[in-house]
Protein backbone atom coordinates (compact mmCIF):
# COMPACT_ATOMS: atom_id res chain seq x y z
CA UNK A 1 0.00 0.00 0.00
CA UNK A 2 2.54 2.37 0.59
CA UNK A 3 4.54 1.94 -2.90
CA UNK A 4 1.31 2.50 -4.55
CA UNK A 5 0.97 5.94 -2.66
CA UNK A 6 4.04 7.14 -3.27
CA UNK A 7 3.73 6.34 -7.20
CA UNK A 8 0.88 8.91 -7.02
CA UNK A 9 3.89 11.48 -6.28
CA UNK A 10 7.25 10.40 -5.48
CA UNK A 11 8.98 13.05 -4.11
CA UNK A 12 6.42 12.66 -0.85
CA UNK A 13 7.32 10.34 1.49
CA UNK A 14 3.96 8.28 2.85
CA UNK A 15 3.61 6.31 6.04
CA UNK A 16 1.11 3.68 6.69
CA UNK A 17 -0.07 2.27 9.76
CA UNK A 18 -2.07 -0.78 10.91
CA UNK A 19 -3.97 -1.18 14.05
CA UNK A 20 -3.39 -5.01 13.23
CA UNK A 21 -1.58 -6.73 10.57
CA UNK A 22 -3.10 -10.14 9.24
CA UNK A 23 -0.20 -10.86 5.97
CA UNK A 24 2.08 -9.50 7.63
CA UNK A 25 6.02 -11.32 7.22
CA UNK A 26 9.77 -10.96 9.13
CA UNK A 27 12.98 -10.77 7.19
CA UNK A 28 13.19 -14.30 6.47
CA UNK A 29 9.66 -14.61 5.24
CA UNK A 30 8.10 -16.51 8.16
CA UNK A 31 4.37 -16.37 9.82
CA UNK A 32 3.46 -12.90 11.76
CA UNK A 33 2.54 -13.11 15.23
CA UNK A 34 0.04 -10.33 16.61
CA UNK A 35 0.88 -8.32 19.81
CA UNK A 36 -2.07 -7.07 22.02
CA UNK A 37 -0.69 -3.47 21.35
CA UNK A 38 1.96 -2.70 18.55
CA UNK A 39 3.09 -0.20 16.19
CA UNK A 40 3.10 -1.81 12.33
CA UNK A 41 4.31 1.27 10.25
CA UNK A 42 5.65 1.05 6.58
CA UNK A 43 7.78 4.38 5.41
CA UNK A 44 7.85 4.84 1.69
CA UNK A 45 10.23 7.35 0.25
CA UNK A 46 12.70 8.06 -2.60
CA UNK A 47 15.73 5.62 -1.84
CA UNK A 48 18.60 6.44 -1.34
CA UNK A 49 22.49 5.99 -3.11
CA UNK A 50 22.66 2.81 -3.68
CA UNK A 51 25.72 3.10 -1.40
CA UNK A 52 23.24 3.54 1.56
CA UNK A 53 21.25 0.96 1.20
CA UNK A 54 23.05 -1.80 3.15
CA UNK A 55 22.69 0.89 6.12
CA UNK A 56 19.02 1.67 5.85
CA UNK A 57 18.06 -1.45 8.18
CA UNK A 58 20.85 -0.12 10.82
CA UNK A 59 19.95 3.60 10.37
CA UNK A 60 15.92 2.81 10.70
CA UNK A 61 16.26 0.94 13.81
CA UNK A 62 18.58 3.72 15.47
CA UNK A 63 15.05 5.62 14.54
CA UNK A 64 13.34 3.84 16.43
CA UNK A 65 15.06 3.84 19.04
CA UNK A 66 15.11 7.05 19.04
CA UNK A 67 11.12 6.77 19.09
CA UNK A 68 10.53 4.98 21.91
CA UNK A 69 13.12 6.59 24.23
CA UNK A 70 9.93 9.02 23.20
CA UNK A 71 7.62 7.63 25.42
CA UNK A 72 10.03 6.06 27.93
CA UNK A 73 11.01 3.22 26.63
CA UNK A 74 14.86 2.17 26.33
CA UNK A 75 15.63 -0.25 23.49
CA UNK A 76 19.20 -1.66 21.75
CA UNK A 77 19.54 -2.66 18.74
CA UNK A 78 20.60 -6.22 17.39
CA UNK A 79 22.42 -6.65 14.00
CA UNK A 80 21.24 -6.59 11.40
CA UNK A 81 17.28 -5.51 12.08
CA UNK A 82 16.07 -6.35 15.51
CA UNK A 83 15.22 -4.53 18.40
CA UNK A 84 15.51 -5.69 22.10
CA UNK A 85 14.83 -4.79 25.52
CA UNK A 86 17.54 -4.49 28.15
CA UNK A 87 17.02 -7.97 28.98
CA UNK A 88 17.95 -9.09 25.46
CA UNK A 89 14.37 -10.03 24.64
CA UNK A 90 13.10 -8.91 20.97
CA UNK A 91 10.32 -6.69 21.07
CA UNK A 92 10.87 -5.80 17.60
CA UNK A 93 12.17 -5.58 14.45
CA UNK A 94 12.77 -3.28 10.42
CA UNK A 95 12.36 -4.98 7.14
CA UNK A 96 13.48 -2.76 4.16
CA UNK A 97 12.96 -3.16 0.72
CA UNK A 98 14.02 -1.39 -2.41
CA UNK A 99 12.18 -1.44 -5.68
CA UNK A 100 14.02 1.24 -8.30
CA UNK A 101 13.89 4.70 -6.92
CA UNK A 102 11.75 3.72 -4.50
CA UNK A 103 12.55 2.18 -0.87
CA UNK A 104 9.99 0.86 1.34
CA UNK A 105 11.68 0.36 5.31
CA UNK A 106 8.91 -1.35 7.54
CA UNK A 107 9.15 -1.45 11.43
CA UNK A 108 6.84 -3.78 13.96
CA UNK A 109 7.67 -3.21 17.83
CA UNK A 110 5.51 -5.18 20.42
CA UNK A 111 3.96 -2.41 22.88
CA UNK A 112 2.30 -4.85 25.08
CA UNK A 113 1.94 -8.82 24.94
CA UNK A 114 -0.29 -10.20 27.45
CA UNK A 115 1.02 -13.98 26.21
CA UNK A 116 4.62 -13.20 24.10
CA UNK A 117 5.93 -16.68 23.02
CA UNK A 118 9.58 -17.57 24.05
CA UNK A 119 11.97 -14.90 22.63
CA UNK A 120 9.58 -11.91 22.57
CA UNK A 121 8.23 -9.54 24.90
CA UNK A 122 6.28 -6.16 25.02
CA UNK A 123 7.87 -2.76 25.75
CA UNK A 124 5.23 -1.85 28.42
CA UNK A 125 3.69 -3.77 31.08
CA UNK A 126 0.03 -2.54 30.21
CA UNK A 127 -1.32 -1.49 27.38
CA UNK A 128 -0.27 2.43 26.47
CA UNK A 129 -3.06 2.68 23.73
CA UNK A 130 -3.01 3.22 20.03
CA UNK A 131 -2.48 6.66 20.55
CA UNK A 132 1.47 6.19 21.96
CA UNK A 133 1.73 3.52 18.75
CA UNK A 134 0.85 6.30 16.67
CA UNK A 135 2.83 8.67 18.10
CA UNK A 136 5.69 6.14 17.65
CA UNK A 137 5.33 5.31 14.29
CA UNK A 138 4.94 9.10 13.23
CA UNK A 139 8.57 10.06 15.33
CA UNK A 140 9.91 7.43 13.81
CA UNK A 141 9.33 8.22 10.11
CA UNK A 142 9.83 11.51 10.71
CA UNK A 143 13.39 10.59 12.44
CA UNK A 144 14.05 7.95 9.55
CA UNK A 145 13.60 10.56 6.81
CA UNK A 146 16.27 13.50 8.52
CA UNK A 147 18.54 10.46 8.92
CA UNK A 148 18.99 9.94 5.59
CA UNK A 149 20.00 12.69 4.00
CA UNK A 150 23.18 12.99 6.31
CA UNK A 151 25.77 10.43 6.98
CA UNK A 152 25.14 7.68 9.12
CA UNK A 153 25.87 7.59 13.13
CA UNK A 154 27.96 4.53 13.14
CA UNK A 155 29.19 5.94 17.52
CA UNK A 156 25.31 5.37 18.20
CA UNK A 157 24.38 2.29 16.99
CA UNK A 158 27.77 0.97 18.73
CA UNK A 159 26.54 2.25 21.92
CA UNK A 160 23.19 1.24 21.29
CA UNK A 161 24.32 -2.50 19.98
CA UNK A 162 23.99 -5.56 22.12
CA UNK A 163 26.36 -7.27 20.58
CA UNK A 164 29.59 -5.81 20.58
CA UNK A 165 32.28 -7.09 22.40
CA UNK A 166 30.28 -10.58 23.33
CA UNK A 167 30.83 -14.44 21.75
CA UNK A 168 28.59 -14.90 18.32
CA UNK A 169 27.74 -17.66 16.23
CA UNK A 170 26.46 -17.67 12.55
CA UNK A 171 25.45 -20.25 10.16
CA UNK A 172 29.37 -21.37 8.94
CA UNK A 173 31.07 -19.82 11.80
CA UNK A 174 31.22 -18.00 15.65
CA UNK A 175 33.75 -15.21 17.07
CA UNK A 176 32.94 -12.08 18.61
CA UNK A 177 31.79 -9.22 17.50
CA UNK A 178 34.25 -6.26 17.57
CA UNK A 179 32.76 -3.27 15.30
CA UNK A 180 30.38 -2.30 12.80
CA UNK A 181 31.70 -1.23 9.34
CA UNK A 182 31.14 1.91 7.29
CA UNK A 183 28.86 0.05 5.21
CA UNK A 184 26.99 -1.67 8.06
CA UNK A 185 28.88 -5.10 8.41
CA UNK A 186 29.53 -6.69 11.26
CA UNK A 187 33.25 -7.11 11.80
CA UNK A 188 33.80 -10.23 13.83
CA UNK A 189 37.38 -11.37 15.37
CA UNK A 190 37.88 -15.13 14.53
CA UNK A 191 41.26 -15.82 15.97
CA UNK A 192 43.43 -13.24 14.91
CA UNK A 193 41.22 -12.51 11.59
CA UNK A 194 38.54 -9.99 10.50
CA UNK A 195 35.21 -11.34 8.86
CA UNK A 196 32.62 -9.13 7.77
CA UNK A 197 29.20 -10.60 7.91
CA UNK A 198 26.78 -8.35 5.57
CA UNK A 199 23.50 -10.16 6.24
CA UNK A 200 22.07 -13.26 8.08
CA UNK A 201 20.96 -14.14 11.41
CA UNK A 202 23.63 -14.12 14.29
CA UNK A 203 23.33 -15.76 17.81
CA UNK A 204 24.55 -14.25 21.23
CA UNK A 205 26.14 -16.68 23.16
CA UNK A 206 25.59 -17.44 26.45
CA UNK A 207 29.04 -17.54 28.81
CA UNK A 208 27.74 -19.26 31.28
CA UNK A 209 26.63 -22.00 29.74
CA UNK A 210 28.85 -21.83 25.75
CA UNK A 211 25.52 -22.28 24.40
CA UNK A 212 24.16 -20.17 21.38
CA UNK A 213 21.01 -18.74 22.22
CA UNK A 214 17.83 -19.45 20.53
CA UNK A 215 17.56 -17.79 17.72
CA UNK A 216 15.29 -14.26 17.44
CA UNK A 217 11.89 -14.64 16.38
CA UNK A 218 10.93 -13.00 12.73
CA UNK A 219 7.62 -11.54 13.73
CA UNK A 220 6.77 -9.09 16.07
Amino acid sequence: MAREALADDPSRPVLVTAQRQEAGRGRTGVGWINADRAVAASLACAAPPSARLGTLPLVAGLAMRTALASVGVEALVKWPNDLMNPDGVKVGGILSESDGSVVVVGAGVNLFFADAPPGMAGCFDHDPGQATADRVAVLWADTLLASMGEPWDRTAYREASMLLGRPITWEGGSGTAVDIAEDGALVVAVGTDRVELHSGAVRLVRRATLAAEPPSGEAE
